[in-house]
């Protein structure tokens, strides 16, 4: 196949994130660029072009066709923009620094384009941008706009933190599965953590860059709310503290503890309001960590025979309670 790279509006950021450093990855991993076969007009308002050749083994065109348009339709295409002290009151917002500077030197947007800010607290607007500042960027509000739907069952993340960077990923899908929280957890079997992400500690430096991560997703996936990102637990503190309708830990395939269902057996509860659930790092969790679940009143669940990696495990678990509760 050809590279289509500069035929489709894309964003090389998703591409390259692996191989890029944080913050500025997580800055830049929503918005879309400009391809250069593509006029203003064309980004603004949501259209796509792809030019597929007939020897690229796109079904549709034979051997012998020459190269064609396949047109297409992006409802998120509108850059979005994180603007906290968004005022539905008020004609304007003044976008913070970073997101103004992300405007005008990533996006290189002018004024009189279309934007979508939100609050991170549910509230989004249509504006346009109306002034363009070295140090700030204002954004005239048109009209109360509408964001991606939130889930109806409020569920609270608690992940074990893993080794490297590899958190930042779970962070970044749980975000896009609904989540209104993400409790980071330290286990006794994980890697040991590094000293700003140790519980105890005055301020996390992870915990601040998985929020900005947060926010990040919340701008790609189109929501309007940004999950509450807090500061690490031990498991045992967790425990004790949750306090969610439904609170779920999961387990390995096969291990303990004996009451452990699958996730379809939930379906036999009433639906909750608000659920926390439990994911434990690659070694599992350990006999006096179950226990500590148990007494708590946690509800050990599988998600099957595999066994999948840590990073893996916890974006499987959201979309099976999504789909449990009618949520995709």
């Amino acid at each position: 196949m050809r590279d289509l790279e500069g035929d489709l509006l894309v964003d090389p950021r998703v591409a390259r994130q692996i191989h890029r450093t944080e913050p500025a990855a997580a800055e830049g991993v929503d918005d879309l660029v400009l391809a250069e076969r593509l006029t203003g007009d064309q980004h603004l308002g949501g259209w796509s072009i792809a030019r597929f050749s007939g020897r690229s083994g796109v079904r549709g065109g034979d051997l012998d066709e020459p190269a064609h348009e396949n047109r297409f339709y992006n409802l998120a295409m509108l850059p979005r923009f994180f603007a906290p002290s968004l005022d539905g009151r008020a004609a304007s917002v003044e976008l913070p620094p970073d997101e103004s500077r992300h405007l005008r030197q990533v996006v290189r947007l002018g004024v009189g384009d279309e934007v979508r800010v939100f609050d991170g607290c549910g509230l989004e607007f249509l504006g346009r941008v109306d002034q363009l500042g070295r140090e700030a960027v204002t954004v005239a509000l048109v009209e109360r706009s509408t964001a991606a739907p939130e889930s109806t069952v409020a569920v609270t993340l608690a992940s074990v933190m893993l080794k490297g960077r590899t958190f930042d990923a779970v962070v970044r899908d749980a975000t896009a599965l609904g989540v209104v929280a993400v409790q980071p957890l330290v286990a006794e079997k994980q890697a040991a953590p590094r000293a700003s992400s140790r519980p105890g500690t005055r301020r996390s430096g992870a915990a601040d860059r998985w929020r900005r991560i947060a926010v990040a997703a919340a701008k790609q996936c189109g929501r309007a709310i940004v999950p509450e990102v807090r500061e690490p637990l031990s498991v045992g503190e967790f425990a004790d503290a949750a306090q969610s309708d439904l609170n779920l830990v999961l387990a390995e395939p096969g291990g303990t503890p004996a009451d452990t269902v699958r996730v379809r057996d939930l379906l036999d509860r009433p639906r909750p309001t608000a659920v926390s659930l439990a994911v434990g790092p690659e070694g599992g969790w350990t006999p006096d960590e179950l226990t500590r679940f148990d007494a708590r009143g946690f509800q050990a669940v599988t998600l099957g025979g595999r066994v999948l990696r840590a990073e893996t495990a916890p974006v499987v678990a959201l979309a099976a309670l999504a789909c449990l509760w009618d949520e995709a």
